[in-house]
């Protein structure tokens, strides 16, 4: 067995769903490109049967570009009226484009990387069969694979901005003697200061899964007759770092190294110097059977 690197350098997403959920829009979150990740694999293991391990992906995932719009009404009948009556009012659903960034860190089933003229062919019309929040995708970049996530990183192109799990870093601070509340740590790491010659992170929400209610069933009229449970959005915290500060990191450190670092507050929690920018959806966890949600890896 082998881990194999396999940089999409830059994807063209175009009239994706910019709703991320119900206090979120913007671009797709962590766990649309997971999703997206398992789907690839899924076809990697059906079309080239003992090549992967197992069929799933570890993920980066960085922005490059991004432009948004409104789109249509959800409700047909706000797009017509008729003399005397009152149309139902606009709903808008809001659709976006971008380019972005994609390295996939995957486990062979053997030592040998797949050399065949057929593989990154393979990779690429797998891709653009997919679709990621409803947008269809087409590769604007060659594919390349390779043996270490410090050489991967740095196939990416200069313009990207890459997402990481902050979700240590919010429980660390939150953790400390006199943390402000919940709301008010967000409302302060929101702020964006007055100087702009004063660096300041760029932290976002990231829906990182869901929260069952209760067991799946196999309800009247659920899709495709699977089963169906209802369940309430997960938000967690998440970072936008250019491509060129996670580069560094990966080249010089290691998963030991950790650092200081001051919150709004003033106080300061340690966190590890590598940011945890490959995102996974593991199994649930036995003491929380009932969240599933994904995770930022180093």
């Amino acid at each position: 067995m082998k881990e194999l690197f396999i940089v999409f350098p830059r994807i063209e997403a175009v009239n994706f769903n910019a709703n991320a959920g119900a206090y979120i829009a913007g671009v797709p979150q962590p766990t649309a490109i997971c999703g997206l990740a398992t789907a690839l694999c899924l076809s990697w293991a059906r079309a080239r049967p003992g090549e992967l391990e197992y069929p799933l992906a570890e993920v980066v995932y960085g922005v490059q570009a991004f432009s948004g719009f409104s789109g249509q009404s959800r409700n047909p009948c706000s797009m017509s009226s008729q003399r005397g009556k009152v149309s139902a009012p606009m709903t808008d659903r809001p659709r976006a484009s971008m380019q972005f960034g994609l390295v996939l860190r995957v486990t062979l089933a053997t030592d040998e990387t797949p050399s065949d003229a057929d593989f990154l062919p393979f990779l690429q019309e797998a891709l653009e069969a997919l679709r990621l929040s409803g947008a269809s995708l087409w590769l604007r970049a060659p594919i390349v694979t390779l043996d270490d996530a410090a050489s991967a990183l740095q196939r990416l192109p200069a313009d990207t901005f890459v997402l990481s799990d902050e979700s240590e870093l919010l429980q660390a601070w939150l953790s400390q003697p006199g943390a402000p509340a919940v709301g008010e740590a967000l409302a302060l790491l929101a702020e964006r200061p007055k100087d702009r010659e004063v660096y300041k992170p760029r932290y976002v929400p990231a829906v990182l899964g869901v929260r069952r209610f209760e067991e799946p069933s196999n309800l009247p009229g659920s899709k495709q007759g699977l089963p169906h449970a209802y369940g309430e959005p997960v938000m967690g915290l998440a970072r936008f770092r250019t491509v060129g500060s996670v580069r560094r990191a990966y080249r010089g450190s290691t998963e030991e190294d950790t650092l200081e670092q001051t919150m709004p507050d003033g106080t300061t929690v340690e966190v590890p110097v590598l940011p945890a920018v490959f995102w996974h959806y593991p199994l649930p966890a036995p003491e929380a059977p009932d969240l599933h949600l994904v995770r930022g890896l180093r």
